[in-house]
């Protein structure tokens, strides 16, 4: 999640938002602090739109979670090379 020494919550194009967390508890944390300042402006995130993508470099422990907050997992990558 770090790019020049900065740490990269999230990536944002015109009305899209990517949130990106090292953990679950960290994307829930994410997501909330995503509404409130979207609320703050008259805005809301759609989770009729909303996915989860996990990516696990180490085991396929996230296989019996559908959904996150109130986002729906998508699909689970497993990775066994570094990227």
């Amino acid at each position: 999640n770090f790019i020049g020494g900065s740490k990269i919550s999230n990536l944002r194009f015109a009305d899209d938002t990517t949130l990106i967390a090292a953990s679950q508890k960290e994307l829930v944390a994410l997501l909330n602090i995503l509404e409130q300042y979207s609320a703050a402006y008259g805005l809301g995130v759609n989770y009729n739109k909303a996915k989860v993508m996990i990516v696990d470099r180490e085991h396929d422990s996230y296989r019996e979670i559908k959904s996150i907050g109130r986002c729906k997992v998508l699909f689970k990558v497993l990775c066994t090379s570094v990227l």
